[in-house]
């Protein structure tokens, strides 16, 4: 959200060096790890997710929502 011209730069690296999927910088975006943090998780993934496409522009590339757990452990 901060830095996008850094993360799509990132992200173009990838691509050049022959990735056909970027996953976007989501991972551990939910709404328990981002409590309390100044964005909610729907700006973390949308903004994840444009970078993504904005990188991928060009290429035959695809894009994808990275995934992780909650952090919380289940009973």
């Amino acid at each position: 959200i901060t830095r996008p011209s850094q993360i799509i730069e990132i992200h173009k690296a990838y691509l050049e060096a022959g990735a056909d999927i970027l996953l976007a910088n989501t991972f551990g975006a939910n709404r328990l790890k981002l409590a309390g943090q100044p964005f909610s998780v729907e700006e973390v993934v949308s903004a994840g997710i444009s970078n993504a496409k904005k990188a991928a522009e060009g290429y035959p590339a695809f894009v994808a929502v990275d995934v992780a757990p909650t952090g919380k452990l289940l009973q």
